[in-house]
């Protein structure tokens, strides 16, 4: 097995060894069956019960069978796969394909890639998506926090929309925390930039206190603050000794750089699955690949998403924003 880019110690999955890997459908779906299951017997999804057995092959049926409730089941039941027609080697090869790309995935590429639709490759990467939940637990030591701001470009704008100040009008504020000794980080899309609103984020994602550094720019919402200590970027103050916030703004700039050269646009209703997306790519960075492909899969369990619910609501808000 091949090392991972950018960490030398991590180990890596090139593209032949993924292809022997998912050679045929069978291969494909024990791997994501063992992630699943966690062994190698099927776990039904209604009664959590082992006691099963495999059915005859029916294509009329699901292939395994609960002993204890009576209930057909295979191992898409009770995940994000539930109902799709897709076979499990597609599957494989997307979250392969999803979890390399260090930037993220566009939904054409995949459709090629794997030789879907664009609109069945888009829906794909939602699922996907549903997998990334941010981590409850607080930061302690040094965190940094600052905000960006995610939308279209002025000059696709109508000129009502173009705001004379900051250039944030149109755009959606996204909040963030990154601590400087685990390089864990946290974000979160945010509905404005007030002081209460910024202090709510941290003091939901921080342990603010005596154990705690807390740098941030001269914003004013955050110097209510406990050990709250800030650089002025007006005044082209951006390091002073320790207190600086260029761990989170390099966390901004790789979301950025995937905005703009692989997804180019993205919708206010789905723009925190995207945040989400990149926190779990940052923190996951240090696992082997194989290790990051079978915690995705994990995610995906006890999820549903539907195309409808995807599609119909919001769309409102997401052509006015222009992302």
């Amino acid at each position: 097995m091949s090392q991972a880019p950018g960490k030398a110690y991590r180990k890596g999955l090139n593209i032949f060894e993924v292809n022997q890997m998912f050679a045929n459908e069978d291969n494909a779906r024990k791997w994501i069956e063992k992630i699943v299951w966690q062994g190698d017997k099927p776990v039904c999804p209604k009664c959590r019960e082992t006691n099963t057995y495999a059915v005859k092959p029916n294509p009329a049926l699901p292939p395994y069978r609960c002993k204890t409730c009576k209930s057909y089941f295979s191992v898409r039941n009770g995940t994000i796969l539930e109902d799709s027609p897709l076979p499990f080697s597609k599957w494989a090869m997307a979250i392969y394909l999803f979890t390399t790309s260090l930037k993220g995935v566009s939904s054409m590429k995949l459709h090629r890639d794997i030789g879907v639709t664009q609109k069945t490759a888009w829906f794909m990467l939602q699922r996907l998506r549903t997998a990334f939940q941010q981590s409850p637990s607080m930061f302690e030591g040094v965190v940094e926090v600052d905000e960006m701001y995610v939308g279209g470009k002025d000059r696709n704008k109508h000129e009502r929309d173009i705001d004379d100040g900051r250039g944030t009008k149109g755009k959606k504020p996204v909040v963030g925390a990154k601590n400087r000794e685990t390089k864990k980080v946290r974000a979160k899309v945010v509905e404005n930039t007030k002081g209460a609103t910024l202090r709510g984020f941290v003091e939901d994602n921080v342990n603010v206190g005596d154990k705690t550094r807390v740098f941030t720019d001269s914003t004013f919402g955050y110097r209510k603050l406990p050990n709250q200590e800030a650089v002025k970027h007006s005044a082209k103050e951006y390091v002073r000794g320790m207190v600086h916030t260029n761990g989170i703004e390099s966390f901004w700039a790789m979301f950025k750089r995937s905005h703009k050269g692989t997804y180019h646009k993205i919708s206010p209703k789905h723009l925190q699955k995207y945040v989400d997306e990149f926190v779990w790519r940052q923190n996951n960075r240090p696992l082997d690949m194989l290790d990051i492909m079978s915690e995705l899969v994990r995610g995906l369990v006890g999820k549903r998403l539907t195309y409808s619910n995807l599609t119909t609501e919001g769309l409102y808000n997401a052509g006015r924003f222009g992302f």
